[in-house]
């Protein structure tokens, strides 16, 4: 099992992909640019679970020359459909707790505000 928890995922075509109904992978507290969700208790985390697994990637595996869709009408129909009612993606592939906002990301040598003035040997 892999775990892949606190990352960045911007502007992908794909989020995920995969070629089989089943997952051995896990995806936690993850920032989404594709996720519609909202955060009623201002937690920061997302209400709504999020799939990263679209359909059209699925289709797209199965028939390369389906591609020719990617930014349709048909497409984004498609996409909606199956977040309503996902049932050609793995159940198990799912961020239950999806970031609202990017997580930050600390350069090697920078350290937290609640860092300074503590050892770090």
């Amino acid at each position: 099992d892999n775990v892949f928890k606190n990352n960045n995922f911007f502007d992908n075509t794909f989020d995920v992909a995969t070629n089989s109904r089943q997952n051995f992978n896990r995806f936690e507290r993850n920032y989404w640019s594709h996720y519609a969700g909202y955060d009623l208790d201002k937690d920061g985390m997302g209400d709504v679970p999020y799939r990263p697994v679209r359909l059209f990637s699925l289709i797209i595996e199965r028939q390369p020359p389906a591609l020719i869709l990617l930014r349709s009408l048909f497409i984004d129909l498609l996409d909606l459909a199956e977040r309503a009612i996902p049932v050609l993606t793995p159940e198990t592939l799912i961020d239950q707790h999806p970031r609202m906002k990017p997580v930050q990301i600390l350069k090697l040598n920078q350290t937290q505000a609640s860092d300074k003035g503590k050892y770090h040997g």
